[in-house]
């Protein structure tokens, strides 16, 4: 009886696009928390471990490199052996990465290696969660879906920077954070196990390497993937640098500057939602010009604008139209072209397309740094960002659209 109700049940909660959807934004939001974690305890595992600022900034870096690395292969893989085999099995190793580094990590070199595994992880997530909204949700709602998936990785990023300092004094050890997180990744292996049906393999003519260059060779497909880089060239910008600008430069206290740049995360959830449903009403091509225009203005804004009201106007601007609100849009739009030419497995075509968008998060920080040793003061790095992000809104404007003019969806 109990066996019968609870096949019914999944069946039920199998059958709806939406449930998926639902689960996906959660894995989302779980991976972020972890990926967000180290971040607001770094100088406390610095100190613990005697570390200088490029040892601690080097954990960062041993988690995004295998990140990026793993977008392509995660994508090939999940086309050939199936998506939601692979997201299963990614929640698994992040979640042995985190336990490893709660329990295990008593060395600088063990707690880099437990870095490289949680980022091997997560690095099959996009392409897996993506992958599979492009398969299994109407192509009228992508765009909604897509940001509703989205909106889970802002909310997570903001929990992320919050819990674990939070965890931290509670208990007096860094480590209590990872080994708290590491239960819910778990969790979200049996989720996604229970949530996703049997996803259905979608016949293509080309896979493998073959499928790579088709993507790089499909003019649509690589301006919407460059056009995703600027972007998020901007984003990083604002993200690794805001708090510093804000302290720095704008005299305000540490805290309060945290608090400032935590607003384009928090003001991203609504706009993520809000430009994807959008997205399929108005077209993504339509409303990308719009929303990246405004961005650049806001990113500007950050740099030019000295007063606290001005800057939290421009932060929650940013928020509701900028990067985070583009990029579903943009892998809406990616979706869309993937699916209708059915040449290449959308898995790989999202991995190719986050690889784009997360190299952004490689470069940026490294190059605003740079602008800032060379001219004393990162406003130069935040125009910069802006004149980038202007380019990739130039971009979209030669990618075909997508979606028809409708009265409602």
């Amino acid at each position: 009886m109990v066996a019968n109700t609870l096949e019914r049940a999944r069946g039920i909660f199998r059958r709806h696009y939406m449930f998926t959807v639902a689960a996906l934004g959660l894995g989302w939001l779980v991976l972020s928390i972890d990926r967000s974690t180290p971040s607001p305890i770094l100088s406390i595992i610095g100190r613990d471990f005697g570390l200088s600022g490029a040892e601690m900034g080097a954990i960062a870096s041993a988690y995004f490199f295998p990140y990026v690395a793993m977008q392509v292969p995660a994508g090939v893989i999940g086309d050939r052996v199936g998506l939601k085999k692979v997201l299963v099995a990614m929640y698994l190793v992040i979640g042995v990465g985190a336990l490893a580094t709660g329990l295990f990590a008593v060395s600088y070199s063990l707690l880099l290696t437990f870095a490289v595994l949680r980022g091997l992880g997560a690095g099959a997530f996009f392409s897996g969660a993506y992958g599979i909204t492009m398969q299994t949700v109407p192509a009228g709602k992508r765009g909604i879906s897509t940001a509703i998936v989205t909106s889970g990785a802002s909310l997570g990023m903001a929990l992320g920077l919050a819990l674990p300092a939070v965890i931290y004094l509670a208990t007096d050890s860094w480590r209590a954070p990872f080994l708290l997180f590491a239960v819910p990744l778990f969790a979200m292996a049996i989720v996604l196990l229970f949530a996703l049906g049997d996803i259905k393999h979608v016949e293509v003519e080309r896979g493998g390497p073959r499928a790579i260059m088709d993507i790089l060779k499909n003019k649509d497909l690589m301006l919407l993937n460059v056009a995703l880089f600027c972007v998020l060239y901007g984003h990083w910008t604002a993200l690794t640098w805001g708090a510093s600008l804000f302290a720095v430069e704008r005299g305000m206290r540490v805290d309060i500057a945290g608090f400032f740049a935590a607003i384009i995360a928090l003001s991203s959830i609504p706009g993520v939602i809000i430009m994807g449903r959008l997205s399929d009403t108005v077209g993504r091509k339509r409303l990308s010009a719009v929303l990246l225009l405004i961005g650049v203005a806001t990113i500007f804004s950050m740099a030019y604008f000295k007063s606290p009201v001005a800057l939290i106007v421009a932060l929650v601007l940013y928020g509701l139209v900028g990067s985070p609100a583009w990029a579903a849009v943009s892998i809406a739009w990616v979706g869309d072209h993937v699916s209708a030419g059915r040449r290449v497995g959308v898995g790989t075509a999202m991995g190719v397309t986050n690889t784009f968008a997360m190299s952004a998060s490689v470069v940026a920080p490294v190059v605003s740094g740079w602008v800032r040793d060379r001219s004393g003061s990162l406003e130069g790095a935040f125009y910069l960002a802006a004149v980038i992000v202007l380019l990739g809104a130039l971009l979209t404007l030669i990618p075909g659209e997508t979606v028809k003019r409708r009265k409602s969806v």
